[in-house]
């Protein structure tokens, strides 16, 4: 029989969701004590992205896989390098990077990477429906695109409010129907109740 360890602790969200606040070994086998009625809860990781378990009286508990270490790795031996001429300096080319509009809280959190072209964000609608669609009744249908353009140095991310029932707002500033910006990395959106942030990633 296999030896199963206790994994925590427990912190609790304003969702009132608990967490597990370290990682579980992908495959290895857990348990966890519900906070609310002490049940035993068996955890397995399967994957690195965040899964849950429901305990018999309606807790949810989340957690996170991390990859088993493998037993082929070792330490890379220090090699001594020979001495090298200096080299010069060369000019550093400008890298492209990809724009990632996140939203959501962890182990939740959500993330949409952007195409060149036209993408629509608005509330969830089957008869409308946008690239990214967000669950939040105060959002317009097609509330606001995200234009991605190449140029010389990179990407361009210009943003159009399409539809504002409810204002838009880009860094605490207010953005009526019609009007554009161009984000910047950590630029934060919100849309209805939903706060949305735009990050930039070095391309793969």
């Amino acid at each position: 029989m296999k030896h199963k360890e206790e994994i925590g602790p427990l912190v609790k969200t304003k969702q009132g969701i608990y967490v597990i606040n370290s990682k579980a070994e992908i495959g290895k086998e857990y348990f966890v004590k519900c906070p609310v009625c002490g049940n035993e809860l068996d955890i397995v990781a399967k994957k690195t992205e965040a899964d849950k378990v429901i305990c018999s009286c309606k807790t949810v508990i989340a957690f996170v896989g991390k990859p088993a270490p493998s037993s082929e790795e070792a330490e890379p031996e220090e090699k001594v390098e020979p001495k090298k001429d200096t080299e010069k300096i060369q000019k550093r080319k400008r890298i492209k990077r990809n724009g990632l509009i996140q939203w959501g809280v962890w182990p939740f959190k959500q993330s949409y990477t952007l195409s060149e072209g036209s993408n629509i964000i608005g509330r969830t609608d089957k008869s409308e429906p946008s690239d990214i669609q967000i669950k939040d009744s105060y959002v317009s249908r097609r509330s606001v695109n995200i234009e991605v353009s190449e140029s010389d140095g990179g990407y361009l991310f210009k943003l159009k409010v399409l539809r504002a029932a409810n204002p838009v707002y880009i860094n605490g500033h207010e953005h009526d129907e019609g009007t554009s910006i161009y984000l910047n990395d950590g630029d934060t959106i919100r849309l209805g109740s939903t706060k949305l942030r735009f990050v930039l990633e070095d391309k793969t």
